[in-house]
């Protein structure tokens, strides 16, 4: 004959109180938290690095294309340089591909600048400013642009660009 034997648990094996599973539930809580605020902080950096990828990939399109457009004016020898024309928040240079008439136009307006050469319309948006001046030489002669712009993600940059041609110069003392 078999005899049964009944198991009775010991004090030491009968599970987990209510207050140790509360403090455990308490830890995992903190510690769920401190995850979640690194996974935020992750996705904001990543955020905040893709912002600066675009921009500046955007000015490097700008960049490419003012001088490409800058090397493209071509005046003759026989003038000082290609006078760059300002008007509100517009600019523009004559002698695009030789041709006096036709003009490279840089326009800025509510945070986008325009390059447009006529046949066209580059825009590049996310700009807070942008000003556009004539790179001079030491005699005040006129061989190339200055585009200055300034942007939250590019900081405040200034591109220089020559034109296709530049003024002949004689010699110093003659």
């Amino acid at each position: 004959m078999r005899r049964r034997v009944l198991s009775r648990s010991r004090p030491s094996e009968q599970g987990f109180t209510l207050v140790e599973v509360l403090i455990g539930m308490a830890i995992l809580s903190i510690l769920g938290v401190g995850v979640w605020s690194g996974v935020t902080v992750a996705l904001r950096t990543a955020e905040r690095f893709h912002a600066r990828a675009l921009a500046n990939a955007r000015l490097l399109q700008l960049d490419d294309r003012f001088r490409e457009c800058a090397g493209r004016i071509l005046a003759p020898w026989w003038i000082s340089g290609p006078s760059l024309s300002t008007t509100g928040g517009s600019w523009s240079v004559a002698w695009l591909d030789g041709d006096p008439k036709r003009k490279l136009v840089l326009s800025f307006s509510e945070g986008v600048l325009s390059v447009d050469d006529g046949a066209y319309v580059s825009r590049y948006p996310g700009l807070s400013s942008a000003s556009l001046a004539a790179g001079l030489d030491g005699r005040n002669e006129s061989l190339g642009m200055t585009l200055t712009v300034e942007g939250k993600d590019i900081g405040h940059k200034a591109i220089v660009a020559r034109y296709g041609s530049a003024p002949v110069r004689t010699p110093e003392g003659s």
